[in-house]
């Protein structure tokens, strides 16, 4: 530890740097201290000196690499899980009552799916809030509506229902509904998910 720049803090296995202040803990005895200060505190001006820039870029990239495989491995996980319990729902009563009055499957499993996203991972689907969704969904201009159905068979129901383009990342309250982009909120006043009057728009960020 001392080598990596390294003090003991007294406090559980804390460890802080003499040079950038940083501190690290939860170790495990196969790291390396110097290769993880230079992992998390990159700019720490002692590990440069011990280990070198080129080094120092070698370690971080490869952490950057980790981390995203991480993040893409979570996502593929939400993503079969939300294919999985969109495959239950389609089977559930209100969707196949919806089907015995002929309506057109596609646009069903787009409402399905865009209570899904609006709404996160559900147990029940409720009749009258597939109905709000279904509305939503017909009222929908047919080109967006064909590229929204486009979307759904990619998997691609992150995007903006207003402007199909940017990526959803403001929420309505006090519906909670997560239907829109920032650019494309402030035209909005009223939910397009449920038609619920808005009152506050507030700017969320997905990893």
């Amino acid at each position: 530890m001392v080598k990596a720049g390294f003090f003991y803090t007294g406090e559980a296995d804390r460890t802080t740097c003499f040079q950038c202040g940083n501190t690290l803990c939860n170790w495990c005895d196969d790291d390396d201290p110097l290769l993880e200060h230079a992992r998390w505190h990159p700019d720490c001006p002692f590990v440069t000196l011990m280990l070198g820039e080129e080094e120092i870029r070698n370690v971080t990239r490869a952490h950057r690499n980790i981390l995203a495989e991480r993040q893409q491995a979570e996502k593929c996980k939400s993503g079969e899980s939300t294919e999985m319990m969109l495959r239950e729902l389609m089977e559930a009563p209100p969707v196949c009552r919806l089907l015995s009055q002929g309506l057109d499957s596609d646009i069903i499993e787009l409402a399905v799916r865009t209570r899904l996203n609006s709404t996160g991972l559900i147990d029940v689907l409720d009749e009258q809030d597939l109905r709000k969704a279904l509305a939503f969904v017909v009222s929908l201009p047919e080109g967006v509506r064909t590229k929204e159905v486009s979307r759904a068979d990619k998997g691609d129901l992150r995007k903006c229902v207003m402007c199909c383009t940017s990526d959803r990342n403001s929420i309505f309250l006090p519906c909670s509904h997560l239907v829109v982009c920032c650019e494309c909120a402030p035209k909005c006043s009223v939910c397009p998910s449920c038609n619920r009057q808005v009152e506050t728009k507030r700017a969320v960020f997905l990893s």
